[in-house]
């Protein structure tokens, strides 16, 4: 068994805007609690903000399907994109403003999209080693068969990983 001081521990406990549940919120809490009772090294990580990430994604999506609207349903939308006041940030204001999006701001899209997954790439690069990879990804698939993903589920994150295996 190796020392557990070689383990370092990532948790990832709240999020703007994707309030946690409070049990669940204790419970994390009281996890991370104990793996630093146990010597880990417990470090709270924000690799990156979820809003800005669901921001590019649907921005991303709803710009690239919308070569599929019929003519008349995508100048409603361009009209509506036109006239809108520009704090306005409703779903349909975004969903407006992202369907009838440039090529241009398409483009900044990808480009920020290559910056989340970068920061994605620092934040596993330093905690998670290939072995530990490998086992997330197989409990992830188990986890999905039988449980529901739920917007609070999302925020909760614990890496664990062990500094000797770099």
């Amino acid at each position: 068994a190796r020392d557990t001081g070689q383990w370092r521990v990532a948790v990832w406990p709240d999020e703007p805007g994707w309030p946690l549940d409070r049990t669940v919120a204790g419970r994390l809490r009281a996890a991370a609690d104990s793996l630093a009772a146990a010597g880990l090294s417990v470090t709270e990580a924000r690799p990156v903000d979820l809003g800005e990430s669901l921001d590019v994604a649907q921005r991303l999506i709803q710009g690239g399907v919308a070569g599929v609207l019929p003519e008349p349903a995508f100048a409603e939308l361009a009209g509506r994109a036109a006239g809108l006041d520009p704090g306005d940030q409703s779903p349909p204001a975004r969903f407006a403003r992202n369907i009838t999006q440039s090529a241009r701001d398409i483009g900044r899209g990808k480009q920020e999209q290559l910056r989340l997954r970068a920061s994605w790439a620092r934040f596993f690069g330093s905690f998670l080693s290939g072995s530990v990879c490998r086992s997330i990804a197989r409990v992830r698939m188990k986890r999905r068969r039988s449980v529901t993903p739920s917007r609070s589920s999302a925020a909760i994150r614990i890496l664990i990983s062990s500094t000797g295996h770099r």
